[in-house]
């Protein structure tokens, strides 16, 4: 049977170095062994942006991919893109900078293909970016639709992530810009705009003109990082097939305040009422009506950050309560699928949420339980060892080299260097009983300023409002 003993007390490192490819444009390499195919991200940093243009960005990100060229449909550019490259996607990510009170927002171009045919595919990249055609109305038309219809489909299977994402966005300023490009803020900006496509003031010519603005403003190498893993002996190859692209980007305002690399932005933290366009009711909670015969509960605050001990502490205690009093009173006892808790340290949260969940104000209060569990249960040395041995397998999975570029890009955007995550892995190896009593006793101080998000159907909201009168204040029905 596995023990402490047997877990690697050493991280995996992922081999990375700076890159210099001429200009200002910063570049990382990872040497992996990728069997002849290369891996290459392109970062635009998309800080700047008004709350109504940030909203666009999901959509920029994939007319940029799913556009045709002028005079070239998008079928013949797709039939392109499969000829010379295993895919072209993009991504929007935004995180919280390592030990600063900063966030960094961007989209990640990210394009698979052989070495071999790295011209061609760079090529057909260069010219989606620069040029993909907006004035392709009918075109972009079903791109908005496809994504909206996309997103919809994806609230009641997934309605525990959208309802931990909203409520971890009144804490993080992170968590608030992926909630406006991934979650409910998004799903109701895309029925707004699709419910205009035929108002005079709503027109997709109209859609069109702003997303040509919001390129022209994005994609320059003032706000470009470079991201590559392949093989070392392919490098020169690599920087040859780049220059095409390199010497036709904008070279951006660097004036405007987008800055060298445009690897950072500092920014104020607003206030989350700023950010959200729903009402808040202290100490916080919303509710969102959904066709649907069971509900999604969570409860999100504030945690302790990547980089400080009581992360390390958090996140095993996280562990504990999933598999403890959280699986036993929310899903065994109360039915519910599924129950979870996590610690998301470089935004400095801690959440709960449960999935196809039929109560409400017993799960809210099985969240604080929890905790108290946390404090003063009776958690004995094997109860502990096996949820260190929980966390620390969740981090050891095996990563493929696509997976492994995308992680060491995430660890260099968010300044997360492997001399803390050693220091982190340590940590965790040493949590005791005593610090997972320190950890819920902390959060059970910090209780007061948590933010609970229900999703669920109207009866079930009213009904649990008779005893929690937030939840049936200002109670917003989705578009679904």
């Amino acid at each position: 049977m596995l023990n402490i003993q047997d877990l690697p007390a050493e991280v995996e490192i992922i081999p990375t170095s700076r890159v210099d490819f001429g200009g200002d444009v910063g570049c990382y390499f990872h040497d992996l062994s990728t069997r002849g195919i290369v891996y290459l991200d392109l970062v635009f940093a998309t800080h700047g942006m008004e709350k109504q243009d940030s909203l666009l960005l999901p959509l920029l990100s994939r007319a940029l991919c799913g556009c045709g060229l002028a005079g070239i449909p998008y079928g013949e550019v797709a039939r392109t893109l499969a000829l010379y490259s295993g895919g072209f996607t993009a991504g929007l990510d935004a995180g919280s900078l390592v030990g600063r009170e900063e966030v960094r927002e961007q989209i990640i171009f990210r394009l698979k293909t052989l070495k071999r045919k790295l011209i061609p595919a760079l090529k057909t990249v260069k010219n989606l970016l620069l040029g993909a055609d907006f004035s392709d109305l009918d075109r972009l038309k079903d791109i908005l639709l496809n994504q909206r219809n996309a997103l919809k489909a994806s609230l009641i299977p997934a309605g525990h992530h959208f309802a931990a994402l909203r409520a971890g966005s009144r804490i993080s300023r992170a968590m608030r810009i992926e909630e406006g490009w991934q979650g409910i803020t998004q799903l109701i900006h895309l029925t707004e705009l699709t419910a205009g496509l035929t108002d005079q003031g709503s027109t997709m010519a109209e859609i069109a003109f702003r997303l040509q603005y919001l390129r022209e403003i994005i994609i320059n190498k003032s706000r470009l990082t470079l991201n590559i893993s392949a093989e070392i002996g392919n490098l020169n190859t690599i920087s040859k097939a780049l220059q095409p692209l390199m010497a036709e980007l904008p070279a951006g305002n660097v004036q405007s305040g987008e800055g060298k690399h445009a690897e950072r932005e500092s920014r104020e933290r607003e206030p989350p009422e700023k950010e959200n366009s729903f009402p808040c009711h202290s100490p916080g909670s919303e509710s969102f009506v959904a066709p649907v015969a069971v509900g999604y509960v969570a409860q999100s605050l504030a945690g302790a950050r990547f980089g400080t001990p009581g992360d390390a502490h958090q996140a095993v205690l996280a562990n504990l309560l999933t598999t403890g009093p959280l699986w036993h009173e929310v899903r065994m006892k109360g039915g519910a699928y599924g129950a979870f808790a996590s610690q998301i340290g470089l935004e400095g949260v801690f959440s709960f949420s449960s999935y196809r969940d039929p109560r409400i104000i017993e799960t809210l209060r099985a969240y604080r339980e929890a905790l108290e569990y946390g404090t003063e249960g009776d958690i004995g040395g094997k109860i502990v060892e096996e949820a260190i041995i929980s966390t620390i397998g969740s981090e050891e999975k095996p990563l493929a080299p696509g997976e492994k570029d995308i992680v060491a890009l995430k660890r260099i955007l968010y300044g997360i260097d492997d001399r803390l995550r050693q220091q982190r892995r340590r940590e965790i190896l040493a949590v005791s009983r005593s610090d997972l009593a320190g950890a819920a006793s902390l959060l059970l101080r910090l209780f007061d300023g948590r933010h609970s998000v229900v999703l669920a159907s109207g009866k079930s909201i009213l009904e649990a409002g008779e005893e929690l009168g937030e939840l049936k204040e200002g109670m917003v029905e989705l578009p679904l």
